[in-house]
């Protein structure tokens, strides 16, 4: 389904178009791997040979000497929900392996009469310990994500958009920085359509908000543009299609749980390889020199003096009486 994504008029953005990156040696490693398999990496934290990911080279842009130091980002709520659902849709064969539904009781210390379960009791607590590595889940945690699932389901275009696809395809890569240096890389795919989409491929997210406008600024805010990027440029290379669209399927986290359907333009593709190439290239400079600034440095656009980073008002502060 090939879509005309540039715009109309004297503008001419044909080259947002042209695949010109620097992925190299990619290949595609498996079909509905696990999260974890994704996530273990070998190596050290800073070496050449450290595998990196679209978020992860984001946390090093933001604060280098945080990043490798070893800093992760906490699990949230909303992160939990994310990875249920795309458990329910992408990979449901893995629903078993990966998550226990908890008791909606538990037998009372001393009377033996049921109690509703409470994860500071010291039988739930042992009981979920039992559980290895599966994630535990209240019933009424899995039951609305099998509502949204419904949702999703009855979707007339999202049923079509899913069917047949590979779900949580993994490829790794190199890219070749400006240094020299070959930066590994790799990326986790949700969705790789086939028939009708099979020129681009799809990710699924959870949102507060899916509406349009909202979008928009989620992208840019998360770098899911640079998500978008990198898996096109990564997965072209390795199976030597020609991918260029990059879709997004949103479910909303609260009830009725709305589904979002969206296509993210060749602007906004083209910007994301932009960005991931610059942040690659900064990150191998990093690695070259093992040199890991902070928060406070140049390239962050704020004006320095003598390394005190100067913090003035925005135009929309000044504005407000």
């Amino acid at each position: 389904m090939t879509t005309n994504l540039l715009p109309q008029g004297d503008a001419d953005w044909s080259d947002l178009l042209k695949i010109q990156h620097r992925i190299r040696s990619a290949k595609v490693v498996g079909v509905e791997m696990l999260p974890q398999t994704y996530i273990n990496t070998t190596g050290r934290r800073g070496s050449p040979d450290y595998v990196m990911s679209r978020s992860e080279l984001l946390q090093v842009v933001a604060c280098p000497h945080r990043w490798v130091a070893g800093w992760k980002k906490k699990e949230t709520d909303a992160m939990e929900y994310g990875s249920l659902l795309d458990t329910l849709i992408l990979t449901p064969g893995q629903f078993e392996s990966r998550y226990a539904v908890c008791p909606e009781t538990y037998p009372d210390t001393k009377t033996g009469k049921p109690k509703p379960w409470n994860r500071n009791a010291t039988f739930c607590d042992e009981w979920e310990a039992k559980q290895g590595d599966k994630t535990c889940i209240k019933v009424k945690e899995l039951e609305e994500a099998q509502a949204a699932v419904k949702v999703f389901s009855d979707h007339p275009i999202l049923s079509g958009y899913l069917a047949g696809s590979q779900r949580q395809v993994m490829c790794i890569g190199e890219y070749e920085a400006a240094n020299g240096l070959m930066i590994p890389v790799k990326c986790l795919i949700d969705i790789v359509p086939v028939g009708d989409y099979s020129d681009g491929l799809g990710d699924l997210k959870t949102a507060t908000d899916a509406s349009p406008k909202k979008w928009a600024t989620t992208v840019w805010n998360y770098g899911y543009h640079v998500q978008a990027a990198l898996e096109l440029d990564i997965y072209n290379t390795a199976t030597n299609e020609i991918r260029n669209e990059f879709r997004h399927v949103i479910q909303e986290s609260e009830f009725p749980y709305e589904p979002g359907i969206r296509l993210m333009s060749a602007e906004f593709v083209a910007k994301g390889r932009e960005h991931y190439m610059k942040a690659l290239d900064f990150y191998a400079e990093c690695v070259a020199k093992n040199e890991w600034p902070g928060y406070d440095r140049e390239d962050q656009g704020f004006r320095m003096f003598n390394g005190w980073t100067l913090i003035e008002p925005e135009m929309w502060m000044l504005m407000k009486s």
